[in-house]
């Protein structure tokens, strides 16, 4: 591209689609895309380029970089057309920004429910509960290897039910071949994916789906306190994570959590209970002020966290912190330095 190219489109307006949203660090920024569930970096001054000059011609942001500067912009302006995250256009009141509004009519949006080979779970009891919070997507945590037919029961119980998801974690067996876990995927379509710990050696399948459903993991996950870590491989790039986060916690909001013992908590790593399941209802732990003090907690009201350019796409743990305002214990990540710590 010429400079001449650039005074080509003096008169028009470059403009973001509505998908593809900046987000300001400290060092520096992002673009995330929303509908292409994907992310790049940027530099800061690309993001001030792109918010503080929305809706006012592109001759406006030529003479703030200054002729000194036009390569940058030359180069800015490839990677934005190339990459499909901005075009030009003469009317930009054609072209809204997104509304980043969240809302659910979910009065719980997810559970996270634990087993060792203790636990003695009313499962029947629990899943009921859960149909009266309207809570479509559950997580079955085992610490231990379950049996097939143990497996097999405890799934049976969602059948029938308004459940849209389950996410199934337990500790890798020699019982459990890829054969044996496509045939759970096969009987229970609920069941979104399946992860299997200390496993050998690491491995993902496809089956019956665009992304990998059965992943084979080397990590221990023996109890609740390996929840909690912060990487990128973490991170999710979607429009109900990133509305979610710019006003509540991305962890915590709308969660319930019921540990191997059956006690109720906003996560299972969490000390706080609010009762036994067998004894309290959930939906009565629900309604209670305690249980929702942390639902409002949002990246830009904790420290560090609110300058570090990955907030609203980061899932962000409440539990393992110093304080309720505190960066996770467990994040590595130093958006002053942009840098991740060994």
């Amino acid at each position: 591209m010429k400079n001449s190219d650039l005074f080509s489109f003096s008169n028009k307006y470059l403009i973001l689609f509505s998908c593809c949203i900046p987000v300001k660090g400290a060092r520096r920024s992002t673009i995330c895309d929303l509908q292409r569930e994907k992310f790049d970096f940027i530099p800061n001054i690309l993001f001030t380029i792109l918010t503080e000059f929305r809706n006012r011609k592109f001759q406006e942001i030529i003479e703030f970089c200054g002729n000194e500067n036009l390569e940058f912009l030359k180069e800015y302006l490839k990677f934005l057309i190339q990459n499909e995250y901005a075009f030009f256009s003469d009317e930009p009141e054609k072209f809204p920004a997104l509304n980043l509004d969240w809302k659910s009519p979910h009065e719980i949006t997810n559970a996270i429910i634990d087993f060792d080979e203790y636990s003695n779970h009313n499962m029947e009891r629990i899943i009921k509960e859960l149909e009266i919070l309207r809570c479509p997507a559950i997580q079955l945590r085992f610490y231990n290897s379950p049996l097939y037919k143990e497996l097999l029961n405890i799934l049976s119980y969602f059948e029938g039910t308004g459940v849209r998801t389950l996410e199934l974690i337990f500790k890798y067996s020699p019982e459990y071949q890829v054969r044996t876990l496509k045939e759970v995927l096969q009987k229970f379509p609920r069941v979104s994916i399946i992860i299997l710990t200390s496993s050998p050696t690491k491995r993902e399948i496809t089956y019956n789906n665009y992304y990998p459903n059965i992943i084979f993991q080397t990590q221990i996950v023996d109890s609740p306190k390996c929840c909690g870590s912060v990487s990128l491989t973490n991170f999710r790039v979607n429009i109900l994570l990133f509305t979610e986060a710019q006003k509540y916690n991305s962890c915590l909001n709308r969660k319930i959590g019921i540990d191997k013992d059956g006690f109720i908590k906003n996560c299972p790593t969490s000390e706080k209970s609010y009762g036994q399941v067998d004894t309290i209802s959930l939906s009565k732990v629900v309604k209670s002020r305690s249980f929702k003090n942390l639902w409002s907690i949002n990246k830009d009201m904790i420290s560090i966290c609110k300058d570090c350019e990955f907030r609203y796409i980061c899932t962000d743990c409440r539990v393992v912190v110093e304080n309720k305002f505190s960066k996770p214990l467990k994040c590595k990540y130093d958006p002053y330095d942009a840098k991740w710590e060994k």
